[in-house]
């Protein structure tokens, strides 16, 4: 249950800022274009992804190949992860890879993020123009060292507890900023429409 809770509030914590990332990075695109490029595509991605490892995940239980759960609630997640990695066929060549695109997600996401903050820092800016370095640098070490000091001062099992917690209040602090942004879009679409 504790899971559900902190997925929430990640998702709301980064509701505003993606959105207005996606926002930027989609201006001159139709809605279309839209639609498929960022709902449709990484959903069917999603649903494949998790059905394939997942499928496998439950049926290497089923029939006793590994026992991901016992590991899940001796170690955690992340060691059942590797758990479930270490026994596909080619898992030397595969953890590597799956360790590389871990990096390479979290690096884009922050540098989509400090972007997208320093973007709202700056006056008068437009779409097409980037914020200052100095400002996107001061925001990208303010956010790395949250991170590494949650992570190695407030952290718990597998030393991400403290991250969590961060979410948590950043999630609550946050939905009352997307409680607005869903009021003023239903006040746009509905109450706002230009006729013509």
């Amino acid at each position: 249950m504790w899971w559900t809770l902190y997925d929430w509030a990640i998702w709301i914590a980064y509701a505003p800022l993606m959105g207005i990332f996606l926002a930027v990075i989609s201006y001159g695109r139709t809605i279309r274009e839209f639609m498929i490029v960022n709902w449709i595509l990484p959903s069917v991605f999603g649903i494949v992804w998790f059905g394939i490892w997942g499928g496998t995940a439950l049926h290497w239980q089923q029939q006793g190949v590994v026992n991901l759960v016992d590991t899940i609630k001796n170690s955690g997640a992340v060691a059942g992860l590797w758990a479930f990695l270490d026994h596909l066929p080619l898992g030397a060549v595969i953890i590597p890879i799956v360790m590389a695109t871990l990096v390479l997600s979290f690096s884009t996401a922050a540098d989509s993020m400090t972007r997208t903050i320093a973007s709202l820092c700056t006056l008068s800016i437009t779409h097409d123009q980037e914020p200052a370095s100095w400002l996107k640098l001061l925001w990208a070490l303010s956010i790395g060292i949250i991170a590494f000091v949650m992570v190695a001062y407030a952290g718990g099992a597998q030393g991400v507890d403290g991250v969590k917690y961060l979410a948590a209040a950043g999630g609550c602090a946050v939905l009352f900023i997307f409680v607005l942004q869903v009021a003023s879009a239903i006040k746009m679409f509905f109450i706002d429409k230009v006729k013509d």
